[in-house]
């Protein structure tokens, strides 16, 4: 077990820390959902009601902004993200599938607008959009299973 410190002792084993994190990410979020999609640090600070100082200590660099937010963004798609039943008939989960993936696009589409700017430079956001696809494809694999079974090239049709 490592020593806390005294900090940790009267903030309640860093839960203050937490919160602020959790605030600058908010912050961020909120910056990029409102249509700022490259805000600066002094933005998001300002937003979150911290000093730049409090953003890099809590953070790091830019890259640790951006996958702490993209984490966010995730944890959001995971709230909207609902099961399709395999057994129901073609035209219903088509129907749902289609309806819930315009809830999460519509969701996701201002953290994406801004991925697109500086995904090129970041591995964070590369490595998101990657865990988005993958998601993606798992629920058109849970959706429509007997369908892609029994395509004959399953592989070109679940691309597609």
């Amino acid at each position: 077990m490592s020593p806390v410190s005294t900090r940790e002792q009267r903030d309640g084993g860093g839960e203050r820390g937490n919160r602020t994190r959790r605030a600058i990410v908010e912050a961020h979020a909120e910056l990029i959902r409102g249509g700022d999609l490259l805000p600066t640090a002094a933005q998001v600070a300002e937003r979150a009601g911290v000093s730049v100082r409090t953003l890099w200590g809590s953070f790091g660099d830019m890259e640790g902004l951006l996958q702490a937010t993209t984490g966010y963004w995730f944890e959001q798609d995971s709230a909207l993200r609902g099961e399709v039943d395999p057994s129901a008939p073609l035209a219903e989960r088509i129907e749902r599938f289609c309806a819930e993936r315009a809830r999460r696009l519509e969701n996701i589409s201002p953290a994406a607008r801004a991925a697109q700017l500086k995904e090129p430079f970041s591995p964070a956001l590369r490595s998101t959009r990657l865990g988005h696809v993958e998601r993606v494809v798992h629920d058109i694999e849970q959706a429509f299973a007997g369908e892609l079974d029994a395509a004959p090239d399953r592989a070109a049709l679940l691309d597609g």
